[in-house]
């Protein structure tokens, strides 16, 4: 495993997704640089049952269902999660139903 760089002080992003499909989290960063991920949390504010997946870009990396309202999943990763070159970090719902998504990130070479 290669070294991390860190161009960046790690970040908080904090979203609402709330389409059926894919939502991007963190637009991809250019070539040449990629998106670490250090957390990310996920909780369904519908009172719908969700299908939620994590994707780098088309790549689906984690899938968790969400059954009601409140509940959520929080993912420390250790080693940190690395998107890959220019890619984003998309969440796809199996609903158009609201969820909450806080990630903890910095941008590093690819």
């Amino acid at each position: 495993m290669r070294e991390l760089t860190y161009y960046q002080p790690p970040v908080m992003a904090t979203i609402t997704a709330g389409s059926s499909g894919d939502n991007t989290i963190i637009a991809a960063p250019g070539s040449g640089r990629q998106i670490v991920l250090s957390s990310i949390t996920l909780q369904n504010a519908s009172s719908t049952s969700t299908t939620s997946i994590i994707k780098f870009g088309s790549t689906s990396v984690y899938t968790v269902i969400l059954p009601s309202q409140g509940d959520g999943v929080t993912k420390d990763m250790e080693p940190a999660w690395e998107v890959g070159n220019n890619a984003a970090l998309v969440l796809n719902l199996s609903g158009a139903n609201s969820h909450y998504v806080n990630v903890t990130y910095w941008i590093d070479a690819a």
